[in-house]
């Protein structure tokens, strides 16, 4: 059986701070909300949630993969909003950098080759 990923659910404590720092910050679009979750824009990939979580520690390893058309621009982009990513680097996925959200989740953005 073939399986493929459509949704991940990033636990935060601060689910306001989260939706600020996705959508205000890192420039997602919410596609729907309801008490204790946001649910982020996908254009074709796999749905992006935020969950409310009491009492929680993110996962060691937690990393999602978004790819940009734009690496260059993106990164100047995060830059101008106060976001300091990791140098940018070469991979065979294509150059790509990281963002440690205010969560501890490692978000990598990458332009592909």
């Amino acid at each position: 059986m073939q399986t493929n990923l459509n949704f991940i659910a990033l636990n935060t404590l601060d689910l306001e701070a989260a939706r600020q720092f996705y959508t205000e910050t890192l420039g997602f679009e919410v596609a729907s909300e309801r008490p204790g979750a946001v649910i982020l824009a996908s254009s074709g990939g796999p749905d992006v949630g935020l969950r409310q979580v009491q009492d929680a520690t993110p996962p060691a390893g937690t990393s999602l993969w978004l790819h940009v058309p734009n690496l260059a621009a993106y990164r100047h982009q995060l830059e101008a909003g106060g976001v300091a990513p990791t140098p940018t680097e070469p991979s065979p996925f294509g150059p790509l950098f990281r963002v440690t959200t205010p969560d501890g989740h490692v978000l990598t953005f990458h332009q592909l080759p």
